[in-house]
């Protein structure tokens, strides 16, 4: 008779599941390039944290609209020596790695082993993740520190067990320093203490998780004087950028479609099959294990509130980016959903066909967007796997890189409402005392200091203000730039 094998330790099939996210990632990484997210945007200011480094309290210190502790970790991995493209995305791929840490020890607490590896496979597989993985913005940094605060506060009570609460604490404050969307949890998390009949808990808790808050909030009353500047800058933006979408889909067609966002990203993101079940889990849960409540409403009230924002008040704009948090928290419920079907044969049969589609899925997106536009692929390109920015601006972006940077020349640089402008300047590489661009303040100073030789202008851009365009010649400043071929619309490249 032989003897049983053993069964692999939690530690080895965590190492294993690890290994099944750092994979398909990999495959991409060589690919990918910082575009959705405000990857640029962080990268850039993290370089400049890199330059000359300090504590920032605020929003004028150096930290803008952005979480400040994404900024400095940027700015740390680029001082010890990583490139500006590449540190934000070794680190956001070294934090989604992590991610399976504590998102199988929160699955496995809450329901079985099964659970959890179905849990972390469905990570795995994640296309908007894998795509948040390998670029350099915040949202997989965030998504650890979400998912670790979410174990650590399960285990506490769950288990009854003080120090996990304390640690729980600790990571809420990594999490609000990193994204402001996470502060709504606050209350959320204190009142499942109350209900629980840990008021000294609840207590404690809330005074630990306002650490940064309350910092965060004095550096920006000091500087601003308002303690929530950040706050309503954002807000701002999105209320004036809210009525963009009205104009482009009408104002019924959109709030339509932004009522069923979230879980139209959870289908399109998760797969189909996955996203199902993971809802039918929480709904299960909700139902049959009232200890799992807490976890529910944290998925479900910060869904509600921007889903009444963006359809009701009409005062924030939905991007599969920000839906990451509570679709990422279906994941623990995914085996428990499968667990209705009513025969063990359709349960594995419907676990197969999930599998395969939730590895199709994000397979044939990340093809379809690969180094393609068009109105189809635009559309898909926030969510899929692959993040490459349009090719003819990097087209431009080598140009300046090679023809201007390398030979220590200078260059004006429009301005666009896309935003395309901070790609080209970011994957030029020129450093900003030898790029004149349109939209700082500082543009007309650059301009006289740097002598510019090279002028990029693109259609419908800010320099058409200042400067004539009369055919292939570009006049602006008293000097005369002759339009370079090789580029097509809406990018125009100058010599003077």
């Amino acid at each position: 008779m032989k003897p049983e094998r053993a069964a692999l330790s939690d530690a080895a099939v965590v190492v294993l599941l690890m290994v099944a996210v750092l994979l398909p990632r990999l495959l991409v990484f060589g690919v990918n390039e910082n575009f959705y997210g405000d990857a640029v945007m962080r990268a850039e200011l993290g370089g400049r944290w890199a330059d000359r480094p300090h504590v920032i309290g605020s929003f004028d210190q150096g930290g803008y609209q952005f979480g400040p502790l994404h900024i400095v970790l940027l700015g740390v991995l680029t001082r010890a020596g990583g490139s500006r493209e590449d540190a934000g995305r070794w680190l956001s791929l070294f934090a989604a790695v992590l991610t399976v840490v504590p998102l199988f020890s929160l699955t496995r607490r809450m329901f079985d082993r099964n659970a959890a590896v179905v849990a972390c496979l469905g990570l795995a597989v994640w296309g908007i993740h894998i795509q948040c993985s390998t670029t350099a913005a915040s949202e997989s940094l965030s998504m650890l520190l979400i998912v670790g605060t979410t174990a650590l506060f399960s285990r506490a009570i769950l288990d009854d067990h003080r120090p996990s609460l304390l640690a729980a604490a600790l990571v809420f404050n990594l999490a609000c320093a990193t994204r402001y969307d996470v502060w709504l949890w606050l209350p959320m998390l204190c009142l499942t203490l109350a209900v629980s009949r840990r008021m000294k808990w609840s207590v404690l808790f809330f005074v630990l998780c306002l650490a940064f808050p309350l910092a965060w909030s004095y550096g920006n009353w000091g500087d601003r004087g308002d303690p929530l500047f950040p706050f309503r800058f954002i807000d701002a933006y999105h209320r004036t950028w809210f009525p963009d979408g009205e104009r482009l889909w009408g104002a019924t067609s959109y709030r339509l479609q932004n009522l069923a966002f979230w879980p139209g990203t959870a289908l399109l993101t998760l797969s189909p099959l996955v996203a199902i079940a993971g809802m039918l889990g929480l709904w299960r849960a909700w139902r049959e294990r009232k200890e799992l409540r807490w976890l529910v409403v944290l998925i479900v009230v910060p869904t509600a509130l921007f889903t009444f924002r963006s359809t009701v008040t009409g005062s924030f704009v939905p991007l599969g980016r920000f839906a990451i948090k509570e679709v990422g928290l279906l994941l623990p419920f995914v085996w428990f959903g499968f667990q209705w079907a009513p025969l063990a044969r359709i349960r594995t049969g419907l676990l197969a066909v999930a599998a395969l589609i939730a590895v199709a899925l994000p397979t044939w997106l990340g093809f379809f967007t690969l180094h393609r536009e068009g109105k189809w692929e635009d559309t898909v390109r926030p969510v899929s796997p692959v993040s490459t920015n349009p090719v003819e601006l990097m087209r431009v972006a080598r140009f300046l890189a090679r023809e201007v940077n390398q030979r220590g020349e200078a260059a004006i640089l429009d301005t666009d409402a896309q935003y395309r402008d901070l790609q080209l300047a970011f994957f030029s590489g020129l450093p900003e005392d030898r790029l004149a661009r349109y939209r700082w303040e500082i543009f007309p100073l650059r301009v006289q200091t740097a002598q510019p030789r090279f002028a990029v202008r693109i259609d419908g851009g800010g320099l058409d203000a200042v400067a004539a365009v009369e055919g292939r010649t570009l006049r602006f400043n008293g000097w005369e730039f002759t339009e370079l071929d090789g580029f097509a619309p809406p990018f125009h490249v100058y010599r003077r």
